[in-house]
């Protein structure tokens, strides 16, 4: 493998980085983690800075960026692209989220048209008039602009299939049998890192059991890892961003005799639904999340600007 290449402009790989259909996003949470959910981005016509959003029944991410601007995003997933030789990109930076709430789409055309033309699916929210009821939440979005700081290429290393569950009770309910029992639903994990002061690292990596304990070696790019708090995330989707899959937990990184480890000590929550009835419970909590969000901050409904979005989305 090449050794990876670092430069701090946006517009050589702008044309690569708008191939992914998602990237993982990192933020820094409040004991110092760097935790990362899958996100769809869109690089400003200028190449200077990256733009996603977040609903405010998902507010997390942007409290994070609040609190501490410290942010990666890492394009590694090819899925939907058709492309097998584009490289992993990481982009490390600083992020900045208003407080403003935005329901229509008036400086996020380009963002809302990119995510109807590559999840079509996702439109279905706002056709009817039960739709545009259940799922509002989805439109009052939160937009975080990320300006890059540090912009590193590498060739993906090339994964020989899905990673193998220890063996671990049914019943089991710790981190390291939760986790466990969802690798072979996965070729990889997304692990990310963070050093006092900097942006987080993410990297493509494979977790294998450790024989006689409750971690997971950890292979791939392990250049430059420091031990200390860490978190991992599994993520997959379909050509269409749909049937989504994802888990992720919060742990520590370690090293013994040259081998890194993971232990996980915390599950993280999924947005994404495995079933119908899965569908409805998260719908009730993202409505009753984003009933919170306004109620603290003493903020009425907003009013969604349903016109601008069906003519907004073109795809």
């Amino acid at each position: 493998m090449t050794e990876p290449t670092t430069t701090t402009d946006l517009h050589d790989l702008r044309d690569i980085l708008d191939e992914y259909r998602t990237c993982e996003f990192a933020t820094i949470s409040r004991t110092g983690v760097p935790i990362a959910w899958p996100v769809v981005v869109d690089v400003s016509p200028a190449a200077d800075r990256i733009v996603l959003t977040t609903s405010i029944a998902f507010p997390q991410k942007a409290f994070n960026v609040r609190r501490d601007p410290r942010v990666a995003l890492l394009f590694s997933d090819p899925t939907g692209t058709g492309r097998d030789d584009l490289p992993h990109v990481l982009v490390r930076g600083t992020a900045r989220c208003p407080a403003r709430i935005e329901t229509g789409t008036a400086g996020l055309e380009q963002y809302w048209r990119k995510l109807a033309i590559r999840q079509p699916a996702s439109t279905s929210y706002r056709r009817t008039v039960i739709g545009r009821r259940l799922f509002d939440w989805y439109y009052m979005r939160l937009v975080i602009t990320v300006t890059p700081r540090e912009i590193t290429s590498r060739r993906p290393s090339s994964d020989p299939g899905p990673m193998s569950a220890p063996p671990v009770s049914r019943t089991d309910r710790s981190g390291f049998a939760q986790l466990g029992r969802e690798l072979p639903s996965f070729d990889n994990a997304v692990l990310g890192t963070a050093t006092e002061g900097e942006p987080p690292v993410l990297r493509r990596v494979r977790l294998a059991v450790e024989p006689g304990s409750a971690t997971f070696r950890v292979a791939g790019p392990t250049a430059g890892l420091v031990a200390g708090p860490a978190s991992v995330l599994l993520h997959r989707h379909d050509d269409a961003l749909w049937h989504q899959r994802q888990a992720g937990a919060t742990g520590e990184l370690g090293q013994i005799d040259g081998h890194w480890w993971f232990r996980p000590d915390r599950i993280l929550p999924s947005q994404f639904p495995s079933n119908p009835l899965d569908m409805m419970r998260i719908i009730g909590q993202a409505r009753r999340a984003a009933s919170r969000y306004l109620d603290r901050r003493g903020l009425p409904r907003p009013t969604i600007d349903w016109a601008a979005h069906r003519s907004g989305a073109t795809g």
